[in-house]
């Protein structure tokens, strides 16, 4: 997995513990969020700290736990998977940085990983500093 797919998994949520939670807006959502995890006592689904959050009361819990522990398990996921120079090389281009030749963005987003002093160590800039 490259961090590219890390990050989507990311903004896509899919980090988060969905198996008994799920959000809903309107009764069609309930229903449809119920069917998914299983349920079909209404007595059993509970409403979350987050508006529109839903599930039982396990669900919610691990769905909290996930949502709270979401960054670490990203960073976790990232340093598993890549290396400092690919992070840094994917965030000179998200950022753009070649454009303006100042790479302060993608060099913070790296140390936000992996710490400065293994960012200075391992990570060959693109931009005289």
């Amino acid at each position: 997995m490259d961090y590219g797919d890390i990050l989507m998994k990311r903004y896509k949520g899919k980090m988060l513990d969905y198996s008994e939670a799920f959000f809903a807006f309107s009764q069609e959502q309930l229903e449809e969020g119920m069917a998914k995890i299983g349920v079909t006592d209404k007595s059993l689904i509970v409403a979350g700290p987050i508006n529109g959050l839903c599930g039982t009361n396990d669900g919610i819990n691990k769905f909290m736990y996930s949502y709270k522990n979401e960054e670490e398990n990203f960073k976790k996921l990232v340093k598993e998977n890549c290396t400092p120079q690919q992070v840094y090389n994917f965030e000179f281009n998200n950022y753009e940085c070649g454009y303006i030749w100042d790479d302060t963005e993608a060099y913070n987003a790296t140390i936000y990983v992996f710490g400065k002093e293994i960012v200075d160590a391992q990570v060959k800039r693109r931009c005289n500093q």
